[in-house]
């Protein structure tokens, strides 16, 4: 049972639940029971995607994952996409939850992270491979870096518990 302020958990979709094709060394993990531990925690789950409904649609199918999400946001057009805010605050509005009540979890410092920080919620950046890239983002963690760092989503479960 949860014990913190956070009250849903955002997910972005490709790259953090959905392993793209540069991830082959990425141990496959279980999508499914990650997300099924959060909702079990009492945890609301939405995803925001700059993909199409449909094509969200078909991943969390693929995935196994749709009977756990209680929100989707996807834009409507070029000036609703991520890293804008309004997408992020039509997940938060369908989840009825504040920014301050609010992790997103994502793989893309400026479309997720930076982009969730905007509107005032933790975050999360799950780690790409490169390294150089990690340290650039841990020198402008200050500005809009993560509050989190993450190897994989089953990291997630260990941040909500410290939360």
């Amino acid at each position: 049972m949860k014990m913190n302020n956070i009250k849903a958990v955002l997910f972005d979709l490709n790259v953090t639940l959905v392993p793209s094709i540069f991830q082959s060394d990425r141990r496959l993990e279980n999508v499914k029971q990650i997300i099924a531990k959060i909702k079990r925690a009492k945890y609301k789950v939405g995803i925001v995607s700059n993909c199409t409904h449909r094509e969200v649609l078909k991943k969390i199918e693929e995935l196994g994952i749709g009977g756990f999400i209680d929100a989707i946001a996807t834009p409507k057009n070029e000036y609703e996409k991520k890293p804008r805010r309004k997408i992020f605050f039509k997940a938060m509005e369908k989840l009825d939850v504040k920014p301050s009540q609010t992790l997103f979890v994502g793989d893309h410092l400026v479309y997720d992270i930076f982009g969730a920080r905007l509107c005032g919620m933790k975050t999360m950046l799950i780690k790409k491979k490169f390294k150089t890239y990690h340290k650039l983002i841990f020198s402008l963690k200050p500005i809009f870096g993560p509050d989190f760092f993450a190897n994989n989503l089953r990291e997630v479960l260990d941040v909500l518990r410290r939360l």
